[in-house]
């Protein structure tokens, strides 16, 4: 241990034991240990240098041990050349036996002092001398509990005091007389020895049906499976066994009822103010609204903002559409659908169909009651308008058409008029204006207006077909169908009269004809509606005429075609006959002539022979 030793101490134990060997060493100027390592041999186990002196080592002279510090335990005191210094080495030899690993395996060994560095190889030490610093978590053995951090308790595990507290979650199994605390984490837990206290609700695993006949149970949270097995409840799957009015779906109070789709009011099914009337169906978008205290009130759908469907009226009706609405005293109106349709004030049982900015206007008598716009129609179509006071007036479809008659109809068409009652207008520009007017107008755009009650007038400027019969329509006004033509501009009717349409054909005795309508008698004569006063009609009997010429057929009328047959046979007969007559009157006139010649021809003999007299 070092150069050049100059001298040697000795540490021994309470039994004379030499435990540490001292060396004193000249030329480095250092203090050498050795421990005794319990079997008679010394090992170096440090080396302290004491004679540093500027850029040399002191000698260290001499090397004694006493207890400088009074802690009981040797210490090494030095003295060095040079220096003249003296160096008290406190704690060693221990502290110097230390700084280097030695294995001390003698009993009688004792080492005074502290340990530095790692201890990792000590063992058999004891616990209770450890009076400061703190054990981490790692260096504690499998098995000792922790208040701050999860256990795993192995084998059998007896807590008997009273005041025992545990705190966290405990898994697997446990016999506790009495537990304070949270229980967390136990499994296995025997549920018949529950023996006082109140299982909290949100302790009940899932799923489980908890019931309380005395007061009922507050069930709040989401519920999930499929509900078998629940009773007083509706499962989205269907429930069985259910009777009418006594298992419902709905509220028991004055509330509404309101069924919502991705977080918004799709349906609100709400009671009258008093709770005893029909309640009213409000469906579609949510501002649509019912008001004015009304009862029975349907809408059924359709409404946007700014566009809310609206009802004032009580058992008012608006199927879907937008912006439409049924005002106050308009009860039982129904609008279909639409766009800004109006059913106004006291119009009741009106109808609109559909279509767009359509209104059936308000009573103008008063209000309050059954007004006389009430039970009107406008099917469909856009600007159309039944008038103030018009009942049950129909307008049928079409675009600005107004009907202010009382039981008039327009079905359709544009910017027609029927302000008569019972009138009838239809087509483009046509206008009833009197009472029990038919008026009809072609597409020429020239107005088309009665002008007296009850009359029928059609324009039609392409001219006027009416078929009678079952053949396909006609390529022109005389041919191809049975009926009639009015044509373009004319004032007559055109009958059928194409050789190609006809068949049966047979001569005709004109003459017969002649004499057999000669013979029928001509009288006139009043129709038994018309007045005595009225100018009277000339003409034959039906019954006559047809046992003439067209026996058989019905008696009570005669046609045009009928009449102008005969009447163009009897026209030919008669011509017949007349040609007859004047071939002899010319055979009569050569006669005439003839004698006429030899008459004069006689005079002039007589006048010749009176001279010879």
């Amino acid at each position: 241990m070092g150069h050049s030793p100059t001298s040697a101490v000795v540490v021994t134990n309470s039994a004379g034991l030499v435990t540490y060997l001292g060396v004193a060493n000249a030329a480095d100027g250092t203090v050498g240990v050795l421990a005794n390592d319990g079997h008679g041999n010394f090992n170096s186990v440090g080396l302290a240098n004491v004679g540093q002196f500027e850029e040399f080592s002191a000698p260290v002279q001499a090397l004694a041990t006493a207890d400088v510090n009074g802690d009981g335990k040797p210490d090494f005191v030095a003295a060095t050349g040079y220096n003249e210094d003296v160096t008290e080495l406190l704690g060693y030899p221990q502290v110097l036996a230390m700084q280097n690993p030695v294995s001390l395996t003698n009993a009688e060994n004792v080492i005074d002092g502290y340990f530095t560095g790692n201890g990792s190889a000590l063992s058999n030490l004891n616990a209770s001398q450890i009076t400061s610093g703190t054990l981490s978590l790692s260096q504690l053995p499998v098995g000792v509990p922790l208040l701050s951090s999860n256990q795993t308790f192995t084998g059998q595990n007896i807590f008997s005091a009273n005041n025992n507290y545990f705190y966290g979650n405990f898994e697997g199994s446990a016999t506790i007389s009495s537990f304070f605390g949270r229980a967390g984490g136990l499994t296995g837990l025997n549920a018949s020895q529950l023996t006082f206290g109140t299982i909290p609700l949100a302790a009940i695993p899932t799923p489980t049906v908890v019931t309380n006949s005395a007061g009922g149970v507050t069930l709040s949270g989401t519920f999930s499976g499929n509900g078998v097995g629940l009773t007083n409840v509706w499962q989205t799957t269907g429930n069985t066994g259910t009777t009418a009015g006594v298992n419902y779906l709905g509220t028991a109070d004055n509330q509404p009822l309101e069924l919502h789709v991705d977080g918004g009011r799709a349906l609100r099914i709400e009671p009258t103010s008093s709770g005893t009337g029909v309640p009213n169906i409000i469906g579609g978008y949510s501002g649509n609204l019912e008001d004015n205290g009304s009862q029975g009130v349907t809408i059924g759908g359709g409404g946007a903002s700014g566009y809310v469907n609206h009802v004032s009226a009580s058992l008012g009706t608006i199927t879907g559409g937008s912006g439409n609405t049924i005002n106050t005293n308009g009860n039982d109106s129904t609008i279909g659908g639409g766009r800004q349709n109006t059913v106004d004030l006291d119009a009741w049982g009106a109808v609109i169909g559909g279509g767009h900015g359509n209104w059936i206007q308000a009573d103008n008598n008063g209000g309050g009651g059954l007004g006389n716009s009430s039970y009107s129609t406008i099917s469909g179509g856009f600007g159309n308008v039944v008038g103030t006071n018009a009942i049950n007036a129909t307008i049928g479809g079409g675009g600005i058409n107004t009907n202010s008659g009382n039981y008039a109809t327009i079905p359709g068409g544009y910017e027609n008029l029927a302000s008569g009652n019972y009138g009838f207008a239809a087509g483009d520009n046509a206008e009833a204006t009197n009472n029990g007017a038919f008026v009809w107008s072609d597409s020429s755009g020239t107005l088309t207006k009665s002008f007296t009650n009850n009359q029928f007038m059609a324009r039609a400027s392409g001219g006027v077909v009416f078929l009678t019969g079952t053949a396909g329509s006609p390529a022109s006004y005389a041919t191809g169908s049975a009926g009639v033509a009015l044509l373009p501009n004319a004032t007559a009717w055109t009958s059928v009269s194409d050789r190609n349409a006809k068949k049966n054909f047979a001569p005709v005795n004109t003459e017969a004809v002649l004499d057999k309508l000669a013979a029928i008698p001509i009288q006139q004569w009043n129709y038994k509606w018309e007045s005595d006063k009225d100018v009277p009609n000339i003409g034959p009997m039906a019954q006559d005429f047809k046992k003439a010429f067209y026996p058989g057929r019905d008696d009570r009328g005669i046609s045009t075609l009928e009449f102008d047959g005969v009447e163009l046979a009897a026209i030919q007969g008669l011509n017949q006959k007349l040609n007859e007559k004047d071939a002899q009157i010319q055979t009569l006139k050569r006669q005439n002539d003839s004698l006429a010649q030899r008459l004069t021809e006689l005079e002039v003999t007589v006048k010749q022979l009176a001279p010879q007299k």
